[in-house]
């Protein structure tokens, strides 16, 4: 009876194990004009698997037909294709950041471009883990459920991370702003002071007072 509630107590497990973690899975369609560029970026954190592939119709005829390349947070390059129908890409990022993909047609004609993105646990295709370990089904979910444990606690180090970027840039805007608060008080009443004794040397001069 217990080996019986193992199985289910794990699935449920990993689905709010995969509830509570933000990755992201995205499937779109979009047109590309002629000699236009469309990008699309997300931000990922480092040691993230992520995983795109794409289809363009009508497929491209010359080399340089539609670019496709996605580029890091430092903008280097990471992937390249020129002049394919269709092609994949798959990578572990080093570094926290936003990754950025673009498709430029340098055609004379309209494409149909249809993309998906996976990051995270929803990236990684747990059929060939199966495979190539000799997982059974129960260990597929607890290794699943591993993953997953381990995605939510990478993002909350990059969260907690972002506040402390966030609070420091708050902390640094506010000394300055009262700095140039006080500065320019300083400014102003010096002015103000000599602006004084100006008026009274001139009326001194023009003898209108003692």
């Amino acid at each position: 009876m217990k080996r019986t509630m193992v199985a289910p107590l794990v699935c449920l497990l990993a689905l709010l194990a995969s509830s509570m973690v933000v990755t992201n899975v995205s499937a779109l369609q979009f047109y590309l004009g002629m000699m236009e560029e469309k990008c699309l970026s997300e931000d990922v954190s480092k040691n993230e698997l992520i995983v795109g592939d794409f289809v363009v119709t009508p497929g491209s005829r010359t080399h340089n037909d539609v670019i496709v390349r996605v580029t890091g947070p430092s903008n280097q390059i990471l992937y390249q294709k020129e002049g394919t129908a269709e092609g994949k890409f798959a990578f572990t990022t080093n570094e926290i950041g936003e990754y950025k993909v673009c498709f430029s047609n340098m055609a004379m004609s309209q494409k149909t471009i249809k993309f998906s993105f996976k990051t995270g646990v929803n990236a990684k295709d747990y059929t060939t883990v199966a495979k190539k370990d000799n997982l059974k089904p129960l260990e597929v979910e607890l290794r699943r459920l591993e993953d997953t444990t381990a995605a939510i606690h990478e993002e909350l180090l990059y969260m907690r991370e972002r506040e402390e970027v966030m609070r420091n840039t708050n902390e640094s805007t506010h000394s300055r702003v009262l700095w140039f608060s006080v500065l320019s008080m300083v400014i102003l009443v010096s002015l103000s002071t000599a602006q004084i004794f100006y008026l009274k040397s001139y009326f001194r001069k023009r003898k209108l007072i003692d």
